[in-house]
Parts: C-alpha cells; structure tokens; sequence
C-alpha cells in the first residue's frame, strides 16, 4: 500500500531529532554546570550565601543544580520523543485501519466445490 500523510512523517522525525538532541544538550548542559561549580566555587559559595541559601551554595549547589537540570532536560527530551513516537503510531493505526478496510471490501472468494449428494460413507 502507498505511504500517506507524508508531512505528518516529517513532523514526527522532527520531533524525535529535536529530542535527542534535547538530550544531548541535558547532558552536556549538567556537565558545565557541574564543571563550573568547580571552576568557580568561591563565587557560588559567596552568591549563595548573599541569596540566603547557603546550603545550595558552592559544589553542593552546582551538583545538586546539575542534577535538576540532567534530570528535567532528560525529562523534556523523552517527551520530544514521545511525541514523534505518537505521530508514528497513529499513522500505523490508520494504515492498518485502511488496509483492513479494503481486504473487507475484496470480494469473497467463490466457496469450493462440493458434490451433492456426498458420496456415502464406506
């Protein structure tokens, strides 16, 4: 059977592509924070303890900052993905749903050929 909704294919690749590369970029994006925690934990440390919330301030801070951030992006990107993953399976709905449709449309085979009456039983 041909292939239809061709954008609609298009549109789901998209969404599936922008999601990995949200992924990569969740992943990427923790790493710097958590690398420029320890770059620069003094002035985290002092950020932090001038915000008022010292406990999030330095390493500890950047960690658990990375870790939000690894988590939510990674989060984001499952959902780009399931998104494209969707649009692919309701367009296998319809093709199946069609191809149903015109198998039960085909007309029915002619039934095979007896002989009336059957020949007796020995």
């Amino acid at each position: 059977m041909e292939k239809r909704y061709s954008v609609l294919r298009i549109i789901g690749t998209i969404f599936k592509v922008l999601g990995v590369l949200v992924g990569i970029l969740a992943v990427l994006g923790a790493l710097v924070l958590c690398g420029g925690a320890l770059v620069g934990s003094a002035s985290i440390a002092n950020a932090g303890r001038e915000a008022g919330v010292p406990f999030l301030s330095g390493v500890a801070g950047a960690v658990i900052g990375g870790i939000f951030s690894l988590l939510f992006g990674l989060i984001y990107a499952m959902g780009l993905i399931a998104v494209g993953d969707f649009i692919y399976v309701l367009l296998s709905i319809e093709e199946n749903t069609r191809a149903t449709s015109a198998m039960l449309r085909a007309p029915a085979a002619p039934p095979a050929a007896t002989t009336y009456p059957p020949p007796p039983l020995r």
